[in-house]
């Protein structure tokens, strides 16, 4: 689903117009984004969690180049969803 997709059917279901569905989204994306920034989780209750982890450097081997490759300390974003969203997809 694209970004456009998604905005179309969140103002079919809400009655927003296409515009305030789109500036809807962004604001969301935007509060999600920020939060994950400060460290801090989103949990959305039935839906899922967003947490923020950051993930210690380490050696990799390099199959293409031969050898290994050092990969720094990076942060990344997990989701775990929800019961309630995974009953509902365990039941399609």
């Amino acid at each position: 689903m694209t970004q456009g997709e998604l905005n179309r059917r969140v103002a079919e279901i809400t009655g927003m117009t296409i515009k305030d569905s789109d500036m809807t989204i962004k604001a969301f994306a935007k509060v999600v984004e920020d939060t994950l920034k400060q460290d801090d989780f989103v949990q959305i209750y039935g839906f899922g969690k967003f947490i923020p982890v950051v993930k210690p450097g380490r050696e990799m081997n390099d199959l293409i180049h031969g050898g290994t490759q050092y990969v720094p300390e990076h942060r990344v974003v997990l989701f775990r969803p929800g019961k309630t969203l995974k009953d509902s997809i365990k039941a399609v």
